[in-house]
């Protein structure tokens, strides 16, 4: 009984590799055995790269494979997960079946350098280039006390040279209109829910970040309003203007700070200090309303 099952065995090996032999190889997914999954590479870790797949194929029998619910299983798991290069499932069993939005990214070009980067980041949830110390909103307000012990208040690249910045953004901008005009915004927004697992509003905040920040401020305007940079407003206290201006000196000054715009940064907040002390200077001998006084200073 046992020689009858491995001679069935053996010959269903060499039908099976006969027929791979003499079938149409133009695309691995046209051969009727390449949805089944080989044991050779049932282990997520492995199937992400894909290295068994030829290898597997032709040796598709039924001890040797498993069903595509294992493959799906495995994109299930990877989908909306930080660090994961889809386009490297290409060819693979089922990406095509599994969902509608994994089908249509694999159809764009793959990203590359920092496009790729950034899309990568994307499921952590947060900009990647967030620091609660570019957030004027969030020092005007006060909210900078636990810095050095909140780890989410610095995104994955916040700490690169702000012109890095910039080019890493311009890069995903040219990637992000490249897919909207093969997809369409609304698909490309779905693509990015349901791979990424990031919404709009953290997309847009990528592609188009707010002025407010003191990183966009400095790379963007030559001469920012000096209550700007401080992140105040014209009427702020002269005690909140100068806590301002301490605590983000005390956290920029290169001697404290490796962040390579260090300096940079600190010459900005000093200048403005200097703009602030000649506005009250002037403040001082001059009579003319606030308002007038405040309109003088601005650049």
């Amino acid at each position: 009984m046992a020689e009858q099952i491995l001679s069935l065995l053996l010959y269903l090996i060499l039908i099976l590799t006969a027929f791979w032999f003499i079938s149409p190889q133009k695309t691995p997914r046209s051969h009727p055995a390449y949805h089944l999954a080989c044991l050779l590479e049932d282990a997520p870790e492995s199937s992400l790269n894909g290295q068994f797949c030829p290898l597997a194929t032709p040796l598709a029998t039924p001890i040797a494979c498993t069903v595509p619910q294992g493959w799906r299983s495995v994109y299930r798991q990877s989908l909306a997960k930080p660090d994961v290069n889809y386009w490297q499932w290409r060819g693979m069993p089922e990406n095509e079946q599994f969902c509608r939005e994994l089908g249509e990214l694999l159809q764009l070009n793959p990203a590359r350098g920092y496009a790729k980067e950034i899309l990568e980041s994307l499921a952590l949830g947060q900009d990647p280039f967030y620091h609660l110390y570019w957030d004027l909103k969030a020092i005007a307000n006060g909210n900078f006390n636990t810095i050095g012990t909140n780890k989410l208040a610095e995104g994955r690249f916040a700490r690169r040279d702000l012109r890095t910045h910039q080019q890493m953004r311009r890069d995903f901008r040219q990637w992000h209109l490249q897919a909207c005009e093969q997809l369409g915004k609304e698909r490309v927004k779905a693509v990015y829910r349901r791979c990424y697992g990031a919404d709009w509003s953290l997309i847009a905040q990528i592609l188009y970040p707010s002025p407010r920040s003191l990183a966009v401020m400095i790379m963007e305007s030559a001469n920012p309003a000096w209550w700007r940079v401080l992140g105040i407003t014209p009427f702020s206290t002269t005690s909140r203007i100068e806590n301002n201006y301490k605590t983000l000196l005390c956290y920029w000054h290169p001697d404290r700070n490796s962040h390579p715009n260090a300096t940079e940064i600190t010459a900005h907040l000093n200048r403005a200090y200097d703009c602030y002390q000649s506005f009250l200077e002037m403040s001082s001998q001059d009579n003319a309303p606030l308002w007038t006084k405040i309109r003088r200073w601005i650049p």
